[in-house]
């Protein structure tokens, strides 16, 4: 019964994260696409996190016996158990993303290059992980990145969401400050409810394995149900300070002050209104071309333009 639940919970989770998906992606939004796009991303990756939780759950509780047997079961199962991990993982790190765009602040070079790594990293655990299940080498090994990252993940979400509650009190538009407390305190709540389940479950066993899942069944449930709710009745607030300025009257102030435009981003402009390409741009700067192509992207959302011929009119 307790199992039939937890699939069922897992089920409703997943009818309404994608239902939901669609149905907010094909609503007309003032927000800005970098906004939209980032917030969407997550969303999704999170819903995928869920369906292959489901895939595990359910093969678990009901085939184990026929699955443990059969080596290629076993080895579609640690392939849904690591795809699993994986998309849990990139679904944190674009969380992070996402606020930063929230908030309208520049994600640095530097921090771009420790996603980087950090992705590429992942990459190798994981596949490590994935050899170590099929071939039966430390298959520990597995059980240790996933109980890490899972803490990782909890504590990240509730640094960052305690992030944006505070830096949202700075943000002088009433509606759009309203917004992201709201969202703020939404994943405050559930990083600590995360966070005190895994305790429970490890290191502490206060309840059984079946209580557990289903509490993190029922977590899951919630955070899409609160989600998009949110997402419904309030994301629209934060196109408000996302509208496209006037290129012809614009000034540096307010690149700087108003739309946050970052030092390094004010040089990139400068050097496209001179006329500058992407490589010479990177060879002035001692950067990437790579690297300029991101402060473009940036500078493009921040001020509600789509290319560099509209760029070059603001000076």
């Amino acid at each position: 019964m307790a199992y039939n639940l937890i699939i069922l919970f897992h089920f409703l989770n997943i009818s309404i994260g994608f239902t939901a998906l669609v149905l907010f992606s094909r609503r007309p939004s003032p927000v800005s696409p970098a906004i939209h796009k980032s917030f969407v991303l997550q969303v999704l990756l999170y819903n995928i996190t869920v369906l292959l939780n489901a895939i595990s759950d359910f093969l678990n509780f009901f085939f184990w016996k026929e699955v443990s047997k059969n080596e290629v079961a076993l080895g579609f199962l640690s392939l849904v158990n690591v795809s699993s991990l994986a998309t849990a993982i990139l679904w944190c790190i674009f969380f992070i993303i996402m606020i930063y765009k929230f908030l309208g602040i520049p994600l640095e070079g530097r921090y771009r290059t420790i996603f980087k790594y950090s992705a590429v990293a992942l990459t190798l655990i994981l596949l490590y992980s994935l050899l170590s299940q099929l071939i039966s080498i430390k298959s520990e090994f597995f059980g240790y990145v996933t109980l890490v990252s899972n803490y990782l993940m909890g504590f990240f979400t509730l640094a960052y969401s305690i992030y944006l509650y505070k830096r949202s009190a700075h943000i002088e538009d009433s509606n759009r400050n309203r917004c992201l407390k709201i969202f703020g305190r939404l994943f405050i709540f559930f990083s600590l409810y995360y966070i005190l389940i895994f305790i429970n479950a490890y290191p502490l066993h206060l309840t059984s394995g079946v209580i557990t899942k289903f509490s993190f069944s029922g977590m899951d449930l919630l955070i899409n149900v609160f989600t998009f709710f949110w997402a419904f009745k309030y994301f629209h607030l934060l196109g408000a300070y996302t509208e496209p300025i006037n290129i012809e009257n614009v000034s540096e102030e307010q690149l700087i002050t108003k739309y946050q435009i970052s030092k390094r981003e004010l040089e990139v402009i400068h050097l496209v209104c001179s006329g500058k390409s992407n490589q010479e741009i990177a060879d002035l700067l001692f950067i990437s071309v790579g690297t300029v192509k991101n402060h473009l992207y940036n500078i493009y959302a921040k001020i509600g333009i789509k290319n560099r011929t509209q760029l070059a009119k603001l000076f």
